[in-house]
This record gives C-alpha cells, structure tokens and sequence, in this order.
C-alpha cells in the first residue's frame, strides 16, 4: 500500500505567508497553522492492492474507493512549480474525483496504471 500526500513544499511555504501575513495577530496564525496541517495530514490517496482511496476533508473525512476494474481513465494535470493535480474517471462518471497540490502526478498515475494491468491480468 502506497500512501500520497499533497506537496510538502507547498505546505511550507502556505505556512511561511501565512506567518508573514498572521504575524500581528499570533492567535488567529496559530488556528491557521492547525487547519493548514490538518488539510495536509488528512488529505491522502492510498493506492491499495484492489482499490484506489481518496481522503480529503479537514473537520470532516471524505473517503472515496475507486476499485480499478471500475477506472475508466486518469487525467493529470502539471502546473507552475511541479505542483499537479490527478483526476480519475470512474463508471459513468462525467466530473471525476480530484486530487490536487500534488509533487509529481504522473508518477502516481503511473502507479495505478501499473496496479490496474496486474488487477486485469
């Protein structure tokens, strides 16, 4: 079981500007800082051996389960800094489920790509 997180880097520099922006108001920083951490610690994809799970939320927890025979496609997205986003498209599913801050997307797809030809063989 592999387990993905958004990225670090963005996680401290969003701790950076908001201590840099908070600073006169030490109370409010330090509710920020929890609520950015929490985002961070919470929000997660698990790439499991039958299914594909996706974590998001901070006060409340939204588990999604993708099993792979029921992916259709996995988008990815890359933008400025490396930071990306994956969607993955499941049934008939127009929207898809997003996943976004992420270092390297494609390196994730890659993963499930490579777990949905071994759930397919």
């Amino acid at each position: 079981m592999k387990i993905c997180r958004q990225s670090q880097s963005f996680f401290a520099i969003t701790m950076i500007f908001d201590l840099i922006l908070l600073c006169p108001t030490l109370g409010l920083w330090i509710f920020v800082m929890i609520a950015h951490y929490l985002s961070y610690r919470n929000n997660q994809i698990i790439i499991g051996p039958n299914s594909v799970i996706l974590k998001t939320g901070v006060m409340n927890i939204r588990t999604h389960e993708i099993r792979y025979s029921k992916i259709n496609s996995i988008t990815t997205h890359k933008g400025i800094f490396t930071l990306g986003t994956i969607t993955i498209f499941s049934g008939n599913d127009v929207s898809g489920l997003s996943f976004d801050r992420l270092d390297r997307p494609e390196d994730i797809k890659r993963d499930i790509d490579l777990r949905i030809e071994e759930n397919t063989k």
